[in-house]
């Protein structure tokens, strides 16, 4: 059966499906849920490989862990086990490892858990809103000056393939160049130079809000982006990075 990994979840296929189990089970009964897992990973690997192996085990486990009923689930992992035990008859760590995983998947289920989606599921912000917002480029908090900020897109970083209406979504801004320690408005908004610079940034609105945000206004955009490899992300302490943008552009 190849080469063993330690770690259910230290390996590329499970963590690349970990995201899924969660919008399977998020969105789904247990059993459309498992159904639809199967389906989707039946498309992507051969039944007989390695890989395999590891969506057995790495699917018991996450329902186990998360109190979701699923016993033909996890009796095909106990079985898999009992098969790799065989092969690993001579590898007392391995053994010993396996030995740990089957007694987890069969202890008894914890209470289930409700699943989240670590997602910005839905987007944050209208298309062609005119933001102000504070930033803070020093660690003393009392030094600020507000800034504004266009939406102009929203980056699509993530797409479900068991659910595809479950996308992570990461809004784009335009930057202009105020910088001041008063609020603007939009008379501002109108003088001051646009596109300064594009970045996506944070998808929930909190980081937003500890900085004091306001809509101002609206301004049609003409050409929406949905791709975008800059990220300033207004969750970190300090502002150091924007602030310096802002400052080349006097």
């Amino acid at each position: 059966m190849g080469t063993w990994s330690d770690s259910v979840f230290g390996n590329d296929t499970a963590r690349d499906l970990l995201l899924e189990y969660k919008v399977a089970f998020c969105q789904y009964s247990p059993e459309v849920a498992v159904e639809k897992l199967n389906q989707y990973v039946e498309t992507l690997f051969d039944s007989q490989d390695e890989v395999m192996l590891h969506y057995y085990l790495s699917l018991a486990l996450f329902m186990h862990k998360n109190g979701i009923p699923g016993t033909d689930v996890i009796q095909r992992a106990v079985d898999q086990i009992d098969k790799m035990l065989m092969n690993y008859s001579e590898s007392k760590s391995i053994n010993r490892q396996l030995f740990r995983l089957k007694e987890s998947l069969q202890a008894p289920l914890p209470k289930q858990r409700k699943i989240r989606l670590d997602l910005n599921c839905e987007p944050l912000y209208q298309m062609g809103d005119i933001i102000s917002l504070q930033i803070f480029p020093a660690v003393d908090a009392s030094v600020f000056y507000h800034i504004m900020i266009q939406k102009v897109g929203d980056y699509i970083s993530w797409t479900s393939k068991i659910c595809p209406e479950i996308q992570d979504h990461w809004p784009v801004f335009q930057l202009t160049n105020y910088l001041d320690r008063k609020k603007p408005g939009m008379e501002d908004y109108r003088r001051c130079r646009k596109n300064l610079y594009t970045f996506y940034s944070d998808g929930t609105l909190l980081p937003y809000k500890r900085r004091s945000v306001e809509v101002l206004g609206y301004e049609k955009v003409k050409d929406p982006i949905s791709k975008c490899t800059r990220y300033l992300f207004f969750s970190t302490k300090v502002d150091q990075k924007i602030y310096a943008i802002l400052g080349s552009a006097y």
